[in-house]
């Protein structure tokens, strides 16, 4: 599973072959958020085990900040679809 971003010890992810819409899949200890990135801001889809409102917070200000480069990432190994 390729790493797109690493920040904070927030690890952003993709999945070869994975479904759409593009998203990625962030991974911090025991929690993970996968965001959908196909839009102009990130939006979350799923929680997976336990992530704080102040961890979810923190995610989406650093994909907001760095949205371009996790659509990239996403389209390098999914083409250009949303």
């Amino acid at each position: 599973m390729p790493k797109i971003l690493e920040e904070r010890g927030f690890r952003f992810i993709v999945w070869p072959n994975d479904h759409e819409p593009a998203h990625v899949h962030v991974k911090k200890n025991a929690g993970e958020l996968v965001l959908n990135v196909s839009g102009s801001e990130p939006v979350p889809i799923e929680i997976r085990g336990q992530m704080p409102n102040k961890t979810v917070n923190q995610i989406l200000d650093i994909a907001e900040e760095n949205l371009a480069t996790l659509k990239q990432g996403w389209e390098k190994y999914h083409g250009c679809k949303g």
